[in-house]
């Protein structure tokens, strides 16, 4: 196993679902103090204090990319794994993020993303939405950030997340790394639990026509060469 720094980045936005994937952070495997926790976002000055974490301001109003380069800007970690803040990291998150970060012909890495609700809607959504990172075979494919991972170096070679993408910025960014040369990796060794509460009939429309007004959202999907 590498025993390279990293840095998981989590853009801030839901205070009730942070403490606890933070305590899932304070469970891995890998390495403590070759990790390091960065938070986007107004958490407050208690998160920071309890849980060791560096805490990077940003308005709430600020598109996901943004975010995630504001953290990017600060980090120290030869990897950065960026993670969403209603998604629970399975204790080897990290080291199964870094064993596939290895391969250099690698440019990111996605992971399973399953939801934590078995409620009806909230299944609803997982397959309507989250379906493509679901299943169990390793593959070449568009990767979603709320679990992504991608050594230092290649992020600052493909540009960091597009800034002026509301919805799909981690399929552009996939997109451009294979126009680099790069391969974006589907690996469902990489686990988490999305708690994203989406468990109603309204709230699962509403979250449909919010992503159905964003051309991207479907038509950005690509297979690469």
């Amino acid at each position: 196993m590498d025993t390279a720094s990293v840095s998981v980045i989590i853009p801030y936005s839901r205070a009730d679902l942070i403490e606890t994937v933070l305590e899932k952070l304070s469970q891995q495997t890998y390495p403590a103090d070759l990790t390091e926790i960065i938070i986007v976002g107004q958490p407050g000055k208690t998160v920071e204090e309890q849980w060791s974490t560096h805490t990077v301001n940003a308005a709430s109003n600020m598109y996901p990319g943004q975010k995630r380069n504001q953290g990017a800007r600060i980090a120290r970690g030869d990897y950065l794994l960026f993670l969403d803040n209603d998604c629970e990291p399975a204790p080897d998150w990290i080291a199964q993020n870094v064993l596939e970060l290895q391969n250099p012909q690698i440019g990111a890495v996605g992971g399973q993303i399953k939801g934590k609700s078995n409620a009806f809607f909230a299944r609803c959504l997982d397959f309507s939405s989250f379906a493509f990172c679901q299943n169990s075979q390793r593959s070449e494919m568009q990767l979603c950030s709320a679990s992504l991972g991608v050594r230092r170096q290649i992020y600052k070679e493909v540009g960091g997340f597009n800034e002026t993408l509301r919805v799909c910025e981690d399929i552009d960014f996939c997109y451009r790394l294979v126009q680099l040369g790069y391969r974006t990796v589907y690996q469902p060794a990489i686990k988490v639990k999305h708690n994203h509460r989406r468990d109603s009939f309204k709230v699962l429309m509403a979250y449909s026509y919010f992503l159905d007004a964003h051309p991207a959202y479907t038509s950005s999907f690509y297979i690469p060469p």
